[in-house]
């Protein structure tokens, strides 16, 4: 295996393309999502109809989709630096089969959190819809003055969606990226140790936790450093098992925004014979 730092170095390049990819292809889907509103509002003459309709129009298997596609390219990406790294050819091995399961499980869990998130904000954006004044109902009747204010919403989920493309797409991809390529790095080398053992090989392939060293590592990860196990056994990590870096198991104070990473290797596994 290369020197850690190195691999460090080019580790963290790879998963910065890959955000950068990803953020193109979030930004897409929220504007996909912000036409299917569009579409699905467009006969709306109360608001909480043109709620309603926003709402229904917010489907998860369009995430899922782009997720999906992402993760696939993602995995066969890893998977060869991975094999590349503990210098295993990579074969006839199918990458994604390896990890759909977990996967899909991943990429399901992940699409309906951003629907609901995004339904959150639709709600706290109807919110702050202004009553229109007794004067104004007076002036125009109800059903006009309740025109103004669907117009109103309309108009607040187009600045809600930009924002969405500007601040909430790059955070979506950076830290979905940095989860999926730890999670199939993971598979890649539990699938390394299952050939080995397959032909005959067998060796043990130890894990270890790395922080990137600087003022912002927070404690636990700092305490973590330097821990090494065979790569079955999940590190110990602020009172949870984790399997690896950013594991999705984890809760959200020992996994989000975690820079640290995970180096391996592998040693012949010692048997012993009788004399």
């Amino acid at each position: 295996m290369p020197d850690n730092r190195a691999l460090l170095r080019r580790v963290a390049r790879r998963d910065r393309q890959l955000a950068r990819s990803w953020v193109r292809t979030v930004r897409a889907t929220f504007r996909s999502e912000l036409e299917a509103i569009e579409r699905s509002t467009r006969n709306a003459e109360t608001l909480s109809e043109w709620y309603l309709a926003a709402v229904d129009a917010l489907d998860p298997e369009r995430w899922i989709v782009a997720l999906r596609s992402l993760y696939r390219t993602a995995t066969d990406l890893v998977f060869a630096d991975t094999f590349d790294d503990l210098g295993v050819p990579l074969g006839d091995v199918d990458p994604y089969t390896v990890v759909e399961t977990e996967l899909v499980r991943f990429v399901d869990s992940k699409a309906a959190k951003i629907v609901t998130t995004t339904a959150n904000y639709l709600s706290r954006t109807v919110a702050q819809v202004p009553e229109a004044s007794l004067l104004r109902r007076s002036m125009l009747g109800e059903t006009k003055a309740e025109s103004g204010r669907v117009g109103f919403i309309r108009r607040a989920a187009r600045r809600l969606f930009d924002t969405f493309r500007r601040d909430r797409a790059p955070r979506i991809a950076v830290t979905e990226a940095l989860q999926a390529t730890a999670t199939v790095q993971h598979a890649a080398v539990r699938t390394i140790a299952a050939i080995q053992t397959a032909v005959g090989r067998p060796q043990v392939l130890d894990h270890r936790w790395n922080t990137v060293g600087d003022d912002r590592v927070r404690q636990a990860h700092y305490e973590a450093s330097g821990q090494t196990l065979p790569v079955e056994e999940p590190f110990y990590v602020g009172g949870e098992r984790l399997r690896y870096p950013r594991d999705p198991a984890g809760s959200a104070g020992n996994v989000v925004n975690c820079r640290c990473w995970e180096t391996y290797e592998n040693r012949p596994l010692r048997t012993t014979t009788n004399p």
